[in-house]
């Protein structure tokens, strides 16, 4: 079993990951505040460098 191999997925799956990942963000941000509160700095470095330079990438392909 190889994890990293390509998947081809339709919009409405990819929409419904999104919707999953949104649904989970939100309930960890509701129900645990206070356990990651000291890691915010650190997670939103790891969310703003993968962004970025993902937008850089789309951006350079249009």
């Amino acid at each position: 079993m190889n994890p990293f191999k390509s998947y081809v997925f339709t919009w409405w799956q990819l929409g419904l990951l999104k919707t999953s990942m949104l649904a989970l963000g939100l309930a960890l941000g509701a129900t645990w505040p206070g356990a990651f509160a000291r890691w915010r700095a650190i997670l939103w470095v790891v969310f703003l460098i993968p962004a970025i330079y993902l937008m850089v990438i789309s951006f350079q392909q249009m």
